[in-house]
């Protein structure tokens, strides 16, 4: 399946994705795996487990703010995953300036040392909040029309990257996943709707569900996920700055289902609390990955399938096994009014 003696480099590797993913190529190949993060949305120990591995590197820095040393740790990197940048689509309303600087000059970045040392690829993770408010479920074709500064943000940078590819001769694809879950932090109360009803109903605490629940999402988990992407760390590209939603054959859930499922599987009966909704948040939001599953099937790419009751119940043995934790508001709010949602100004849970 791959090919040998690659260099990778993973922006925002401590990140649910990024970790995943570094994980499952140094358990499948012999690459060398390179990483950096901030850690401002991810755990510093959740790496532990890699630095002994004699084919990882990681660097602490922010790749929007240390230029050169990006440009320093990446010379020979054959294929770059973009997995970075502050993850918060309803926080980007209320911290919009934080938020967007980090996915624009982050990409802007990546497109820098992609040019500069002429890295082979760049695969970058973009968002379902790229589409925006059109009919679901989204497909690549569809003309996005995002609603929210997040998506916003997110389909400028793909504009940014593919331009940049088309200029400095580097290649390019974007991601678009489902909704993404997985083991990681799940003490962010600003996103991660399933490790937050978690670890609140496991300090039987009351969860708070925005409007009236009935949003329809698709959910996808990261172990999943590295399985669809890996493979494109070689596969042939037809257009340069194509773009793939990434999901399963999972049908979409509303929140109140999602909530419905985890309350059954911890045996918890906790009624949630209904606050208003949150401004810009798409009410049926789910795309289609009809072309990836194409294209993995095509090439006989082999990718678990993983339904929403075991992909939960890993979690919840995460989070029993770690224990339950306070929720931390490490970010700012940059903007308090009336349309702020009461659960981050007043900190409610």
């Amino acid at each position: 399946m791959f090919k040998k003696n690659k260099k990778i480099f993973i922006t925002g590797i401590s990140g649910l994705l990024g970790s995943h993913l570094a994980r499952f190529l140094l358990r499948t190949t012999d690459y060398t795996i390179v990483g950096a993060d901030n850690f401002i949305g991810s755990e510093k120990n959740v790496l532990d487990d890699l630095l002994p591995n004699k084919n990882f590197e990681f660097h602490e820095f922010d790749i929007t703010k240390n230029l050169n040393q990006f440009i320093e740790i990446t010379k020979g990197v054959d294929c770059l995953f973009h997995t970075s940048c502050l993850p918060f689509e309803g926080l980007a309303s209320f911290s919009p300036k934080l938020i967007t600087t980090s996915i624009i000059e982050g990409s802007s970045a990546v497109g820098v040392v992609a040019a500069q040392n002429k890295i082979r690829r760049v695969l970058n993770f973009s968002s379902n909040a790229r589409y925006g408010d059109i009919n679901s479920p989204f497909k690549e074709e569809h003309i996005p029309h995002p609603c929210d500064p997040y998506g916003i943000a997110k389909l400028a940078a793909e504009n940014i990257l593919t331009n940049l590819g088309n200029t400095h001769n580097f290649e390019i694809l974007s991601f678009v996943p489902h909704n993404a879950f997985g083991l990681g932090k799940y003490d962010d109360p600003f996103r991660s709707v399933i490790n937050i009803f978690i670890n609140l109903l496991l300090q039987n605490k009351q969860c708070y569900i925005y409007g009236d629940g009935n949003q329809l999402r698709k959910i996808i988990f990261a172990k999943e996920i590295v399985y669809q992407i890996a493979h494109f760390i070689d596969c042939k590209i037809d257009i340069n700055g194509d773009i793939f939603n990434l999901g399963n054959k999972n049908p979409p859930v509303s929140i109140n289902e999602l909530y419905k499922t985890i309350t059954k599987l911890l045996n918890i009966d906790i009624e949630p609390i209904y606050t208003a909704e949150r401004p810009n948040e798409v009410k049926i939001a789910f795309s289609s990955c009809e072309k990836l599953q194409t294209k993995l099937k095509n090439e006989n790419v082999f990718v678990p399938s993983i339904s929403l009751e075991e992909g939960i119940g890993d979690i919840i043995t995460y989070i029993k096994e770690k224990g339950v934790k306070p929720f931390k508001y490490h970010i700012d709010l940059e903007i308090t009014n009336e349309k702020t949602p009461e659960t981050w100004q007043k900190k409610l849970f």
